[in-house]
């Protein structure tokens, strides 16, 4: 039968395979209540380089997903963390809207589920310092400039010298702005 200890400190409902903490009608498998910050703690107690703490969501199969749901009073979910097995991406809920994505292949799609590159916003940015496309790189090229045009990647801006910004369309070079603040037109 069910087991009641202290007053609902600990209740085990044994025809349902359920067990509260702090409650004695849990709809969970195991469901904890409190008045004050009620919490769960996994706690190692060996401090070698590789005793690690775990929380483990695991699926049998490999198309399901696993959830952490953040909830009030008005909604259940209206936050949550969800990993898709079926195409193994991990997606950001806030206020339940898909906030951003980690696609399988290590891109980061936010806005959007589109995948076009490393990084892909769907909406404005606003960001304050500097971009610097390729800083440890050549700077890019006519065929292949560092800022793109949408999607048209022979399109774009690229760095051909000290000092110098190059403008390309159909991966040729139509323009520059050379170091000395002259406009050339038709350069190469």
């Amino acid at each position: 039968g069910d087991a009641n200890f202290d007053s609902n400190t600990l209740f085990v409902d044994a025809s349902a395979s359920k067990v509260g903490v702090g409650m004695n009608s849990p709809a969970y498998n195991l469901e904890i209540w409190g008045a004050a910050d009620p919490a769960v703690r996994v706690y190692n107690t060996s401090t070698g380089t590789s005793d690690d703490s775990l929380l483990r969501l695991q699926i049998a199969g490999t198309s399901a997903r696993n959830f952490i749901y953040f909830g009030d009073s008005g909604d259940s979910d209206i936050g949550k963390i969800e990993y898709n097995h079926s195409d193994n991406s991990m997606r950001f809920t806030a206020n339940t809207a898909e906030a951003f994505r980690v696609h399988n292949s290590g891109a980061i799609s936010v806005g959007s589920a589109e995948v076009y590159g490393k990084f892909n916003v769907e909406g404005s940015i606003n960001f304050n310092g500097n971009i610097r496309p390729n800083a440890n790189s050549s700077g890019g090229s006519a065929s292949a400039p560092t800022i793109c045009v949408g999607y048209d990647n022979d399109t774009g801006f690229f760095h051909p010298a000290a000092n110098t910004l190059g403008m390309t369309t159909g991966g040729s070079e139509r323009a520059r702005i050379t170091s000395g603040g002259d406009f050339v037109v038709a350069t190469t």
